[in-house]
């Protein structure tokens, strides 16, 4: 048995808790186990909170990789409230939300999660000392939202919202599309029937959630609701745009204190030279409200306020944005199990008002010359209930397993049953009054019903991808970038480290929806030239002085120097031929040359 760091890999034989090298999590190598029989585990993806860990696994069976989250076996509360959690996510269905294929218990005793696999990194990372901009930061919090607003509909509370369980993906041409990681500790909204909740409550008192990102109303054990998921959503955009937590304390202790008496200190006491607009720190201070009563009563509420900020902002629209839901509260927030799925009546009687306010404009304008066929909206962002205008009937697509409505009574009568709820009927007014700013609108690319502005589609590319793009001194998002443009003169510019930068320049016209693209090829930034080191002027070198003649030419005799030993009687021989040419050495007293 072996045991590996979950950051640097390093491998032990004996046991550890912490790596000697970096201090991190260390964990039993189950590299090449078979988990649930068809789950063969490859690789260490990662470590997690309640000592789990996440492997990279292969599904034999359909020949795809998984990942799988793996914990220590539990007792069994501990075990129930796995099952609960696997059993809820298992039963949500967004693009948004991880999906979960399978979960169990080893032979082992180990709990497991089998989940799509993510190529891309936790907003935790994203965030590691630094912050968000603000555009940034509303389009990733928009999909925080969808998410949030689908799993609230199905009455299911996350409480663990983190950017720890934000995953940052891509999805197709769009970056930084949003998956909501782990419901482990998520649990149906009232469910007094449920005994883990008991357990939870009123046995163990157990605190469920990340501290920093907890509800006050976490904190003092009290009820849990969607908007419990929104208050840890506000830390979450605390976070991304200032950079800071606005509750940071090493107690625990004194963080429970702080969520439940405290002030947020504001945007620029946290960060003095942040540029966000005071409607965007409005809204993330609403969601941090102590009460619950002054928070966004739903994920579809505060996605409407979001938009309403954006728009302020200058900030182009989302592509294929999908409608805003017919009441800023989503679903009832009574303590009636059931009411979503089985129909708000108030919630009917007010789209009733919209039809027949629809069915009145229809009839009082001409009919079109021809009429466009209305686009499908894209599945994934169809997260909550939403009203479409066509040929003067008014219909509703609500949460998975809400019954269509009934057919509307007439306007008198949707009037009468609406006048209690006198919030809905004014935001019906404002509908009608104002299409672009309603509750429930058209689909994006659908004529306006009024001189509105309209939204044409715009796609950004650039090669190679991944280039910041800005319109005019406003960073809107990275290539491949989709927007939505109004009519009149726009430039944005594409810049890259590197790179020289890029402009378009474009003009989008008319009063039906277009649709502008361009691919912008950014050329590299010239390597700088070194200027030439001057080559300095070789010295002159001196005249060698002449060369001694080697000694086979000297003159040899018996003057000018000492005589070589070895010769009889003193004389020098001389090698050469005498005038016989016999080649014998003379030994008398004349010198000759070398020949």
């Amino acid at each position: 048995m072996t045991w590996i760091c979950s950051r640097c890999r390093t491998r032990f034989e004996e046991r550890r808790t912490r790596c000697p090298h970096d201090g991190r999590r260390v964990v039993q190598d189950l590299a090449g186990e078979v988990v649930g029989g068809r789950y063969t585990l490859r690789e260490l993806l990662g470590v997690g909170g309640m000592d789990s860990s996440v492997w990279l696994a292969w599904q034999q069976s359909i020949q795809r990789q998984v990942a799988i989250k793996l914990l220590p076996p539990a007792d069994d509360p501990s075990t129930e409230r796995f099952a609960r959690g696997a059993r809820i996510a298992s039963n949500l269905s967004h693009p948004n939300i991880t999906v979960v294929h399978d979960y169990g218990t080893t032979d082992g005793g180990h709990l497991y999660l089998v989940m799509e696999l993510l190529d891309g990194d936790t907003l935790h990372k994203a965030l590691h000392q630094t912050h968000l901009p603000p555009a940034r930061t509303i389009h990733i919090v928009d999909q925080v939202l969808r998410a949030l607003d689908h799993a609230h509909r199905k009455n299911i509370v996350h409480r663990d919202i983190k950017p720890g369980n934000l995953y940052l993906t891509q999805h197709g041409d769009q970056p930084d599309f949003v998956k909501v990681l782990d419901f482990g500790i998520a649990r149906y909204i009232d469910n007094s029937d449920d005994p883990v909740d008991k357990a939870e409550i009123t046995m163990e008192r157990q605190i469920c959630g990340t501290p920093q990102y907890m509800a006050p109303e976490q904190v003092a054990f009290g009820q849990v609701d969607a908007r419990t998921d929104i208050y840890a959503l506000g830390v979450v955009m605390y976070r991304m745009l200032t950079g800071r937590l606005p509750f940071q304390s090493a107690s625990h202790h004194e963080l429970f204190r702080m969520h439940l008496h405290s002030a947020p200190p504001p945007f620029k006491e946290s960060k003095p030279d942040l540029d966000a607009p005071p409607e965007l720190e409005a809204l993330v201070l609403r969601a941090l409200a102590k009460s619950p009563d002054e928070r966004f009563a739903s994920a579809a509420e505060m996605r409407m306020a979001l938009r309403q900020v954006r728009n302020q902002m200058g900030l182009p629209a989302e592509l294929d944005e999908p409608s805003m839901p017919s009441s800023t509260h989503g679903w009832s927030m009574e303590a009636n199990r059931g009411t979503t799925r089985k129909g708000n009546g108030w919630l009917y009687a007010a789209l009733a008002v919209l039809a027949a306010a629809v069915v009145a404009l229809a009839v009082m304008r001409p009919p079109p010359a021809t009429q466009p066929q209305q686009p499908q909206p894209d599945p994934p962002t169809q997260t909550g209930n939403q009203g479409t205008a066509q040929n003067g009937t008014a219909q509703t697509g609500a949460a998975q397993n809400v019954p269509p409505p009934t057919p509307p009574p007439a306007p008198d009568a949707a009037v009468a049953q609406a006048a209690p709820d006198a919030a809905v009927v004014a935001q019906v007014d404002a509908a009608v009054a104002a299409p672009d700013a309603a509750v429930a609108q058209a689909e994006p690319d659908a004529a306006p019903a009024n001189d509105g502005p309209v939204y044409h589609k715009v796609s950004v590319y650039s090669r190679p991808r991944g280039a910041e793009v800005y319109w005019g001194n406003r960073s809107i998002g990275r290539t491949p970038l989709h927007t939505r443009l109004t009519n009149g003169s726009h430039t944005l510019t594409v810049k890259l480290e590197g790179y020289e930068d890029a402009t378009w320049s474009l003009r989008p016209s008319g009063d039906s929806v277009k649709t502008y693209a361009r691919t912008l090829k950014l050329v590299a930034k010239p390597e700088p030239v070194a200027e030439p080191e001057p080559v300095a002027e070789p010295e002159p070198q001196p005249e060698p002085e002449p060369a001694a003649p080697p000694p086979s030419q000297i003159l040899l005799g018996t003057q000018g120097g000492p005589k070589p030993s070895g010769t009889g009687g003193g004389r020098v021989p001389i090698l050469g031929k005498d005038k016989a040419g016999d080649g014998k050495s003379n030994s008398g007293g004349r010198v000759k040359t070398l020949q």
